[in-house]
C-alpha cells in the first residue's frame, strides 16, 4: 500500500515500457473480447435458423393432418406375451426432418 501512496506523491511519470505492455495487455483484452462477441452471435444466429426450421416443420405436419400415411405399431407385453396393434397416422415433413404420429381415428 505504501508503494501505492509513493507513486501518487512522485512528480515522475510511467516509463515508455511500462507504456507499451500496458497498451499491448489493453489491446489483447479488447481482441479476446471482440472475438466472445462474435462467437456468441454466430452461435444466436444459429440457433434462431434451427429454431425456425422446427417451427416451420412443425407448421407444415399441421396442415398435412388429413393427409398422413397411416401405419400399424404392434405392442407386446413382457408379462403375458400378448401383441395389441394399434393403428397410427404418420407425418413426415421432409424439409426439417422431423416427424410425428397420433393414433389412427377410423373416420379420417
Amino acid at each position: 500500500m505504501q508503494c501505492v501512496y509513493k507513486k501518487l506523491k512522485e512528480n515522475n511519470g510511467e516509463s515508455l515500457a511500462e507504456v507499451l505492455v500496458a497498451i499491448l495487455i489493453s489491446a489483447v483484452g479488447m481482441l479476446m473480447l471482440s472475438s466472445l462477441i462474435y462467437a456468441a452471435t454466430h452461435m444466436i444466429e444459429k440457433g434462431d435458423a434451427k429454431i425456425a426450421t422446427i417451427y416451420n416443420g412443425v407448421n407444415v405436419m399441421e396442415e398435412k393432418k388429413d393427409g398422413g400415411t397411416t401405419g400399424q405399431l404392434g405392442i407386446t407385453s413382457q408379462k403375458t406375451r400378448q401383441t395389441q396393434t394399434v393403428n397410427i397416422d404418420i407425418y413426415v415433413d421432409e424439409k426439417s426432418g422431423l416427424m410425428s404420429y397420433e393414433k389412427h381415428e377410423g373416420g379420417k
